[in-house]
């Protein structure tokens, strides 16, 4: 919807950010279901997986954010929107597994 409310409360000035909008709202999706998977793993008493995951995702976030940097603002919301797609869902399925397939 950002196409119709963009312009309207920014201005027409802001439409050529709307498609770095879009990839970084689309990035919470996955970052919804990795915050629950941490909740899950904390309720658990592994704080120290839940800690150890978001420390390997920082990593590879800051360092795809500094790849992406060199080839502008649209690069860098692409690379956050694909860290987050490609990285979280690994991390929030393991989680998942690592918790409900316990004996």
């Amino acid at each position: 919807l950002s196409f119709f409310y963009v312009p309207i409360i920014f201005g027409e000035k802001w439409t050529p950010a709307i498609p770095i909008l879009i990839m970084i709202c689309l990035s919470v999706i996955p970052r919804s279901f990795a915050w629950t998977a941490s909740v899950l793993l904390n309720s658990v008493n592994q704080t120290h997986v839940s800690l150890y995951l978001d420390l390997i995702f920082t990593v590879i976030f800051a360092a795809s954010i500094l790849i992406a940097v060199n080839w502008g603002i649209y690069w860098v919301a692409a690379s956050v929107l694909l860290s987050h797609t490609l990285v979280l869902p690994i991390f929030t399925v393991w989680s998942i597994r690592q918790v409900f397939n316990r004996k």
